[in-house]
């Protein structure tokens, strides 16, 4: 493929619902079609995001901080991203869809639920795959939040934290770059926001 739009069509296919219009992913298909690598360009689009960042339709990792309750991870959720809403009845809207969030002892995982009814997921660096099961997380308590879907959020809903802004870097954390991308890097994650 030497068409950026037919790039588009194929990574739209294998399940990634994700606004291709963004820097980082407009930047990274010119990259790899120049230099004819699709395979290149898909594990690099799968290395953006863990569940939480699929769930949410952004590039991003999402990871657990232990140490935080449960409700303050929730909170945490919904003060960092303002296209994301507790969904406490029912009701869903038209430029929404529905996201399950699950964790307990340091794990957590999310989960989409799209307009099919289709239920999907994303696990770690994989590519996204229909839902399995919670596992270790069966019984862990649940939030389910109501999100705005991409092609809904305005110029304020897509400042937020996400790829290479992690918002609480420590020591451990460092900036490099590779092939002409500027990255952070904490330990082995990488774009990544804890919660």
């Amino acid at each position: 493929m030497s068409n950026v739009e037919d790039v588009k069509k194929y990574i739209s296919s294998l399940g990634f619902d994700i606004d291709l219009e963004i820097d980082i992913y407009k930047e990274a298909i010119k990259y790899f079609l120049d230099k004819q690598d699709l395979n290149g360009l898909i594990h690099y689009i799968s290395q953006l995001q863990n569940c939480g960042g699929y769930a949410l339709e952004i590039p991003t990792c999402i990871w657990p901080v232990k140490e935080y309750t449960f409700e303050e991870k929730v909170l945490r959720i919904l003060e960092l991203y303002p296209f994301v809403r507790l969904l406490s009845t029912g009701e869903i809207k038209d430029n929404e869809y529905v996201v399950l969030y699950r964790a307990k002892e340091g794990g957590h995982h999310f989960i989409k639920i799209k307009d099919s009814g289709e239920i999907v997921e994303k696990n770690e660096s994989n590519m996204p795959q229909k839902f399995c099961g919670w596992d270790n997380l069966e019984d862990a308590p649940e939030a389910v939040f109501a999100v705005v879907k991409q092609e809904y959020r305005d110029e304020k809903m897509k400042k937020l934290p996400q790829c290479n802004t992690n918002i609480y870097l420590d020591q451990n954390a460092y900036e490099y770059e590779e092939d002409g991308y500027k990255d952070i890097c904490k330990k082995n994650a990488r774009n990544t926001i804890y919660i």
